[in-house]
């Protein structure tokens, strides 16, 4: 018992002469620093009288992690446009660890500088999910009179992803805006299938004539990451007039996957399309549904006899359907071979894929990615 007091002794008096405390570790806690300093000094630098000090604190703060956000989000509040500018890129990097900012930068959402707007919204997106409080003004960003907001604002509802489905209508509408559809389109997709009541604005999309490639390609892609609800639309839209339509929905029937083998006979019967292009999307896809499927033999057989084709497009869909076919497709070796040859150099890349594939014993589900629409 006495042994006890006079430790208790001993550490009262540590604290009365001012000892510091230490962590369970045993080492003294540090203060976090970048490039030399610590969080005190470029928090300091952040509050000099000189708009590119405090720039330059701002980009370093950027490095320091949540431990940074207070400072920043007074940062967003500066006289100077672009240190706010820099300070919501700040909070961006920092992604989910600045979801303290997210009532901060909705706020600078509603700026009178466009630019300011738009750096508000990227920020968001680079918070994600836990930006979700932020969907009622992002949606109203969507109306924004520019279009570099727009984009951003309906890319940031993407990145918050399903709990951004009260957006749903909004970016539907935004399809049909003629600058920014294939943003709206991947938003959607990113929601996923609580965007399902977008299914007949993105079928519009894909059948306007007078949309663009990426615009086409960004709503085939949302619709199969939105599901089997989005079937029987891509199913009739394989006997669309528009062959380019056809490919698309035939390819993303097969990234949809064996929640797609209702529209199976319907791909098969693409394996006899006037398109080239069609019938190897076509093969791809029925394997990607049903590997085993009674059509899937002839469909191989189909994509085997585009690899001689005149047009190098149609010879490299069907070399590259073969590739993510792999082992299913080792009768294509012969042909596959002969390809390396090809007087297209990317003919011959996806040749040589196919073959590696083939041989290794390798498969893959399906080759189709997001398309990433075009830096804005």
């Amino acid at each position: 018992m006495k042994l006890l007091s006079l430790l208790l002794a001993f550490a009262l008096v540590g604290i009365c002469l001012g000892g510091e405390p230490k962590l369970a570790s045993g080492g003294l806690a540090k203060e976090p620093s970048y490039e030399g300093r610590p969080l005190s000094e470029w928090t300091t630098l952040a509050r000099d009288k000189d708009p590119e000090a405090r720039i330059k604190a701002t980009k370093a703060l950027a490095n320091l992690g949540p431990v940074a956000v207070p400072t920043l989000m007074e940062l967003l509040k500066d006289a100077d446009g672009e240190v706010q500018e820099v300070a919501a890129w700040a909070l961006g990097k920092i992604g989910s660890g600045a979801k303290d900012a997210v009532p901060a930068l909705v706020a600078l959402l509603k700026h009178k500088d466009s630019l300011l707007r738009g750096a508000a919204a990227n920020a968001l997106a680079r918070v994600g999910p836990e930006a979700k409080a932020a969907v009622p003004s992002l949606m109203d960003a969507l109306q924004d009179r520019y279009w570099s907001v727009r984009y951003k604002a309906a890319s940031a509802l993407g990145e918050i992803g399903p709990e951004a489905k009260a957006a749903v209508p909004a970016l539907a509408a935004l399809l049909k805006d003629k600058e920014v559809p294939e943003f709206a389109a991947d938003a959607l997709g990113r929601i996923g299938p609580e965007a399902k009541k977008a299914i007949p604005a993105l079928i519009e999309l894909l059948k306007d004539k007078h949309a663009n490639h990426t615009s086409r390609e960004a709503t085939g892609w949302a619709l199969g990451k939105i599901g089997p609800a989005a079937v029987p639309a891509l199913t009739e839209l394989l006997r669309d007039k528009d062959s380019e339509v056809r490919r698309i929905a035939a390819a993303t029937l097969g990234n949809i996957g064996v929640a797609a083998k209702s529209a199976a006979p319907a791909l098969a019967g693409l394996l006899q399309d006037s398109e080239g292009t069609v019938r190897a999307t076509a093969a791809l896809a029925l394997w990607e549904i049903s590997p085993n499927d009674a059509h899937v033999e002839s469909a191989i057989l189909v994509t085997i006899g585009l690899c001689g084709d005149k047009d190098a497009e149609v010879r490299l869909a069907a070399a590259c359907a073969l590739s993510a076919i792999g082992p299913s497709a080792k009768s294509a070796v012969p042909v596959l071979t002969t390809m390396l040859e090809d007087k297209n150099e990317w003919v011959r890349k996806a040749a040589a894929d196919a073959l590696e594939k083939i041989k290794n014993g390798k498969k893959q589900q399906g080759l189709r990615k997001r398309p990433t629409p075009p830096g804005r």
